[in-house]
């Protein structure tokens, strides 16, 4: 080994014990006791159903699933995130770690996404305050002007009812209005609605299933 060598490999033994010692104290050694591993994940039972399609049997072994109604179905889908959430709670330093993502993901006051400029200043956005579960449509004039409020989908939530979620958008040409998805539950079903962005007056008339917003377009009078 050549002295260079040698130099090149106490220098990166000595930013790896500085790299080491920087390491925050959550990952530290710890003398709590590892939970007890919780027990085998819990099997859905095999109801085969076959059906007939032009001819050609098909057997299904998990057909009843898809009635998410059944108490069955629902207790299995309990159980597996009970076994779940108890195999993670066994990963050692995962609440001071989980603690220590959100700090750092909430330490800005938003983040903004899907920014859209048209003439004359108009800047459209989504924007995601750092505790909410949603991103909300914004209108601003000008970098410098106020913020307005078009759309909440919190707002059409309900108790016990699914959230809402705003799918896509599309602005018009002069951004007078502006056509938007919002669905619940997660679902890409999303319903089109049309908002005059002024007075922020809903269209009467809303296309449901309106699942690929990205292909929204405005005829050049708007």
């Amino acid at each position: 080994m050549s002295r260079s060598d040698a130099l090149r490999r106490r220098l990166l033994s000595a930013a790896l014990a500085l790299a080491l010692a920087a390491v925050p104290r959550l990952f530290s050694q710890s003398t709590t006791a590892t939970p007890a591993e919780p027990a085998k994940p819990p099997e859905a039972p095999v109801r085969a159903v076959t059906e007939e399609y032009y001819g050609t049997k098909v057997s299904d072994a998990y057909r009843y699933m898809e009635n998410l109604k059944n108490p069955q179905v629902t207790a299995w889908m309990k159980a597996q995130n009970d076994y779940t959430r108890a195999m993670l709670g066994r990963i050692p330093h995962r609440a001071q770690l989980l603690a220590r993502i959100k700090q750092l993901d909430e330490s800005a006051p938003a983040r903004l996404g899907t920014v859209r400029r048209l003439p004359g200043e108009h800047y459209f956005y989504e924007k995601f305050p750092a505790q909410a579960d949603v991103g909300k449509l914004y209108l601003r004039h000008g970098l410098a002007a106020e913020e307005t409020l078009l759309v909440d989908p919190e707002k059409l939530s309900t108790a016990g009812g699914p959230p809402y979620a705003l799918n896509y958008y599309t602005p018009s040409h002069d951004g007078k209005y502006v056509a938007y998805g919002i669905s619940p539950g997660g679902s890409e079903n999303a319903v089109l609605h049309v908002l005059e962005a002024a007075t922020k007056r809903e269209s009467s008339e809303t296309i449901d299933r309106a699942q690929f917003g990205d292909v929204i377009s405005w005829r050049p009078d708007e």
